[in-house]
């Protein structure tokens, strides 16, 4: 196949970025940042190229209805994608993926609206591959410095001992395990991310001694001493409402704190815009997006504790900006039930990283001094936060 002729195929690979499917709303503030790859919130993200190595993939949601076309057993799928760790000038036939600051091993395909094929009331957009590669660097207040690493053995801190996993790197028992989670969480009326399908990697990059880049199937790796033989590296693709997390905003309101802005209001009018449309125009100005948000999230934690579960670490980088609890590695049986306010209680976490949220989110559009001082709209949050908890208790 000549150049020319491979990209074609890879544009009609990835046409749906161009062709928004028949399920996506019309509402023009809603696709007002649809040029801004790989995401909806305005401020800047970087790319990094990829690699594509063999694969195999080996689960699909079948209750979702998505824009590629797998099955299981499928091998050398377009999607099994991984950061190119030399981090060089992107080709004109690459297909690069978006990396943020916070995401370590995710990085983002790009965006399409579709929905739940059981309950149209669940829309996503934002899509990513977690385990795709190692992302490090820091945030600065003119955009991301990030670049990607070579994924290794994380090490104990309290000795030199590895811990069995690796940075960059996902098991595949652990997206098999997350995506049931996310599942059965959905049954119960919780907004979560979906998993899409697990994709079993066959081979990855490793830098030789002398320095050069080399694909290398895991079985060499095993008998080789690099990768640990009970370790199955995977990639897990996920597909997001917002996937922009309440840690990623507080952290860029705070170096926005002496400057422009915008971009900062961009992540907040962008939840909006989503959130309005999902409720049909019930939520129409940030007071309204704060509210809907407490009430969902009281609600998702009040399902959470019933159902038995506990996620464990429920803070502002596992809440995304449309109100869904993600990232479900360390969620298992509640246990014995902890007082409300006690540290680690997904109750506590919520809440805190709720408020905090809220509290920026108002100081930022002025809010708080509008509002009648005998009933602020923190407090209101807080109330309509704890009524939606537990009012889906037991």
């Amino acid at each position: 196949m000549t150049k020319s002729r491979r990209k074609v195929a890879r544009n009609n690979i990835w046409r749906y970025y161009l062709e928004m499917s028949e399920e996506a709303p019309k509402d023009p503030k809603l696709l007002k940042n649809t040029e801004r790859f790989p995401s909806g919130h305005g401020y800047p993200v970087e790319r990094l190229q990829t690699l594509k190595l063999k694969n195999e993939v080996i689960w699909v949601n079948k209750n979702l209805s998505f824009p590629f076309a797998l099955s299981e057993g499928q091998k050398d799928v377009d999607v099994g994608l991984f950061l190119d760790i030399e981090n060089r000038k992107i080709p004109e036939d690459n297909h690069p993926l978006g990396v943020r600051w916070g995401h370590g091993r995710s990085a983002d395909i790009g965006k399409v609206f579709f929905r739940d094929t059981n309950r149209p009331d669940l829309v996503y957009r934002d899509i990513d591959i977690k385990g795709s590669g190692d992302v490090a660097g820091s945030v600065h207040s003119t955009g991301e410095r990030l670049q990607s690493q070579h994924w290794r053995e994380r090490k104990n801190p309290a000795n030199s001992r590895g811990t069995g996993e690796y940075s960059g790197l996902l098991q595949q028992g652990a997206a098999l395990h997350d995506s049931e989670i996310a599942e059965n969480l959905t049954e119960m009326g919780i907004r979560t991310h979906r998993s899409l399908a697990v994709i079993k990697l066959n081979e990855l990059p490793l830098l030789n001694s002398t320095g050069d880049l080399a694909i290398v199937p895991i079985e060499e790796l095993v008998r080789a001493g690099v990768l640990r033989n009970n370790f199955e590296p995977a990639l897990q693709l996920r597909a997001f409402g917002i996937k922009t997390r309440l840690i990623e905003f507080v952290t860029k309101d705070a170096f926005a704190g002496f400057g422009d802005d915008t971009e900062v209001r961009n992540m907040i009018d962008d939840a909006l815009s989503f959130v309005r449309y999902i409720t049909k125009g019930d939520v129409g100005d940030v007071k309204g997006y704060l509210k809907w948000f407490a009430n969902t999230l009281g609600t998702n934690v009040g399902l959470l504790e019933k159902s038995g579960s506990a996620h464990r670490f429920l803070g502002s980088q596992n809440i995304t900006l449309d109100s869904s609890i993600v990232d479900f590695d360390s969620v298992g049986s509640a246990g014995l039930r902890r007082a409300r306010d006690d540290r680690g209680n997904d109750f506590y976490e919520a809440k805190t990283a709720f408020i905090n949220f809220a509290t920026k989110v108002l100081d930022r559009y002025s809010i708080e001094a509008e509002t009648n001082p005998e009933e602020p709209i923190k407090r209101e949050l807080k109330d309509a936060f704890n009524r939606a908890y537990h009012t889906n208790l037991p």
